[in-house]
C-alpha cells in the first residue's frame, strides 16, 4: 500500500503548525502556478485555507511559502553538495542548530530573520526570502531524488546575518483585514457579487497592491465573484472593468484628507512603539491600540466605525479583554468613543490628531518596558503565551531574559517590570518547560527552542484556530438576531 498521501499531508500540516504558509505544487516540475497561489505569498494560512489546498488523498508534491506570510522564512539554497555542506557546517558554528533538507543536487538550510529577506543570486547559491517558495520533504525532485531532512525533528533559527553572506530586507505590503475576509468569503454583507468585487479593490488598492495582483487575487479567492465570471467569458471587457474601478480608488486615495488621516495613524503606531507598556494589562492595550489604529488608516479617517468583534479578531483577544481595554484607552485619551453604537452596530471611535499630546498622562502609567505585542502569527509560540498556556506575563519575563542573563531573582524583576512575588510564581514554570536555565551566569534565556513540542505539551496548539472559530460563530449569530430585528 502506497503510504505517500497520508505522509505527505501529514507533514504539510506540521509546516502549516509551525506557522508557514503551505501550497500543493505538481509531481514533476519544480514550478508550480504562481499567479494562483500569489495570495500566499501576502497572508498567513488559516486552518480552514490549509484544509482547502490538502486532503489526505493528495498525490502531489508540497511548496512552502519564504516571506513575511511564514515568519520572515528564508532558505539558503546551494546547488551544489559540497558548498551545501560548508555553509551548513558555518552557520551551526556561528548560529548554532537549525533545519537542513538534502535536495537533488545541493541543498537547503531553513532559517528566519527578524524581517522579510530580500532574494538575490549568488554564483553557486541563492537567498531565496520574500516572494519565493521551495519544495520540501517529501517531495520529489523532477531529477528522481526525494527531499529529505538531515535532523530529526524541524527547529528553524534565527539569523538576521550570515557568515557568507549580507542579507537585505524587502517589506511587502500587507493584505488588510477587510480583503483578508472577502477573500475567504466572509467580511460584511453586500447587495451584489460586483459590490463585493469593489469592496475588494478597494482594500487592496489602498494597501499599496497593483491592478495585476488583484486580478490574480480574485481569480484565486474563495469568494463568488462577477469580475471572475467576466474574465473567463470576455478577459478584454473585465480587465477594462477591473481598471476603472482601480483608478477610481486612487483618485478617492489621493484626497488631502485621506492622507492625512493615514500619515496621523502611522505617527500613533511610531508613538505607540516608542513609549514602554506596562503593567498586568500594558500589553493588551497596546495590542487593542494598535488594532484600532488598523482600522483608522484602512479607513481614511479620524473618526471611524469599528465594534468590539473587528478589534476582538485584529488583537486576536476574546470580546471581554476588548471591551475592558478599550474603557482604559479612553481614560488615557488614546480613543474617544463618539457614538455608541446601537443595538448590533458598531461604535464611532475618534482618534487624536496630535500624537504627541497624551504622553504627558500616559508615561507615568507605562514604566516599564514590555515586549512587542501587535497581532503575529497564529503560530505554536505565540500559542505558548496565551492565558491557557504560560500567559503574556511569562512572555514578558522570557523575552527580558533574551536581552541578557540576570543573577538574581531581584534583578530579574527589576529588568522586567513586574513584583517578586509574580517572578517566584512563573520562573519555575519557565524552567521546567524549558524556557530558562539556571547556570552559572544566573537565569538566562534558552534560544533552541521546539515550540512546537512546546505547544503540544501544554495543549494551546491549536488556541488560535479555536478562537478564529468561535468568532465566526459570533459573527453568525449576531447576523442572525440582525435578520430577524430587520425581520420584525
Amino acid at each position: 500500500m502506497d503510504n505517500k498521501p497520508p505522509d505527505l499531508f501529514c507533514q504539510a500540516s506540521t509546516y502549516h503548525d509551525l506557522g508557514i504558509n503551505v501550497i500543493p505544487a505538481p509531481l514533476g516540475i519544480k514550478k508550480t502556478d504562481l499567479p494562483r497561489w500569489l495570495w500566499w505569498e501576502y497572508d498567513e494560512q488559516e486552518l480552514g485555507d490549509f484544509e482547502h489546498l490538502f486532503n489526505p488523498a493528495l498525490r502531489t508534491n508540497v511548496g512552502i511559502i519564504l516571506g513575511a506570510p511564514s515568519h520572515n522564512l528564508y532558505v539558503v539554497d546551494c546547488e551544489d553538495r559540497d558548498l551545501f555542506e560548508q555553509f551548513a557546517a558555518q552557520v551551526r558554528a556561528v548560529i548554532g542548530r537549525t533545519t537542513t533538507v538534502t535536495s537533488g543536487r545541493g541543498g537547503h538550510i531553513w532559517l528566519r530573520a527578524d524581517f522579510p529577506v530580500k532574494p538575490h543570486s549568488y554564483q553557486g547559491f541563492e537567498i531565496k526570502g520574500q516572494g519565493n517558495y521551495v519544495l520540501a520533504p517529501p517531495s520529489r525532485h523532477p531529477d528522481g531524488p526525494i527531499y529529505t531532512f538531515n535532523e530529526p525533528s524541524i527547529y528553524i533559527a534565527r539569523a538576521n546575518q550570515l557568515p557568507f553572506v549580507h542579507l537585505e530586507a524587502e517589506t511587502p505590503p500587507k493584505i488588510p483585514r477587510l480583503a483578508h475576509d472577502i477573500f475567504r468569503g466572509r467580511g460584511p454583507q453586500y447587495k451584489s457579487r460586483s459590490e463585493r468585487d469593489q469592496a475588494f479593490i478597494a482594500s487592496l488598492a489602498n494597501a499599496g497592491f497593483a491592478p495585476d495582483q488583484i486580478k490574480n487575487f480574485i481569480l484565486s479567492a474563495q469568494y463568488e465573484s462577477k469580475f471572475r465570471e467576466m474574465f473567463y467569458a470576455r478577459e478584454e471587457a473585465a480587465l477594462k472593468w477591473l481598471a476603472r474601478s482601480f483608478n477610481a480608488v486612487r483618485i478617492l486615495g489621493d484626497r488631502p484628507e485621506f492622507a492625512e488621516a493615514q500619515d496621523i495613524a502611522r505617527r500613533w503606531r511610531q508613538w505607540a512603539a516608542s513609549v514602554p507598556w506596562s503593567g498586568r494589562h500594558g500589553c493588551v492595550d497596546k495590542a487593542v491600540f494598535l488594532a484600532h489604529l488598523a482600522i483608522a488608516e484602512r479607513a481614511g479617517k479620524l473618526e471611524y466605525h469599528a465594534s468590539v468583534r473587528d478589534v476582538a479578531e485584529l488583537a486576536q483577544m476574546s470580546r471581554d479583554a476588548v471591551s475592558k481595554s478599550q474603557h482604559r484607552l479612553r481614560e488615557l485619551c488614546l480613543i474617544t468613543q463618539l457614538d455608541r453604537g446601537k443595538v448590533y452596530a458598531a461604535s464611532v471611535y475618534g482618534l487624536n490628531p496630535k500624537p504627541e499630546a497624551p504622553q504627558a498622562r500616559t508615561l507615568p502609567q507605562l514604566n516599564h518596558t514590555v515586549i512587542e505585542c501587535q497581532s503575529l502569527r497564529d503560530s505554536p509560540e505565540h500559542a505558548i503565551w496565551e492565558q491557557r498556556g504560560l500567559g503574556r506575563t511569562a512572555r514578558a519575563i522570557y523575552e527580558s531574559l533574551r536581552g541578557s542573563p540576570v543573577a538574581t531573582q531581584k534583578a530579574l524583576a527589576e529588568q522586567s517590570g513586574r513584583g517578586r512575588a509574580t517572578i517566584e510564581r512563573i520562573l519555575p514554570k519557565l524552567i521546567r518547560h524549558g524556557l530558562v536555565a539556571h547556570t552559572e551566569r544566573g537565569y538566562e534565556a534558552v534560544r533552541e527552542v521546539d515550540w512546537l513540542n512546546l505547544a503540544r505539551e501544554l495543549g494551546v496548539t491549536h488556541i488560535a484556530w479555536e478562537r478564529r472559530r468561535r468568532h465566526l460563530e459570533q459573527r453568525e449569530r449576531h447576523r442572525s438576531l440582525v435578520r430577524q430585528r430587520k425581520g420584525g
